[in-house]
């Protein structure tokens, strides 16, 4: 999770400018509210920074144990597109 401020920084930028980043989250997240990464998410979009997003329908803070074998297909389908 990354506060405004940092995504707005300079170094931010600078250190994510020209790598790939990953953003999963679940739609029903109750730690980290689905509007707060995507009003995240658009600013680093809008920073210039190569984000892709991926949401889970009906999926709380803990998709990755839930829907282990999908979001490691997504993980493996996203690094073989940063290649």
């Amino acid at each position: 999770v990354y506060e405004s401020s940092s995504i707005e920084s300079p170094l931010f930028r600078s250190g994510w400018q020209d790598r790939p980043m990953l953003v999963l989250t679940g739609q029903a997240d109750k730690r980290v509210s689905v509007s707060y990464v995507d009003e995240h998410v658009a600013l680093m979009a809008a920073s210039g920074i190569n984000v892709t997003y991926i949401t889970y329908p009906n999926e709380d803070h803990f998709v990755f144990f839930t829907l282990r074998d999908q979001v490691l297909s997504d993980i493996s389908d996203w690094l073989a597109s940063t290649r």
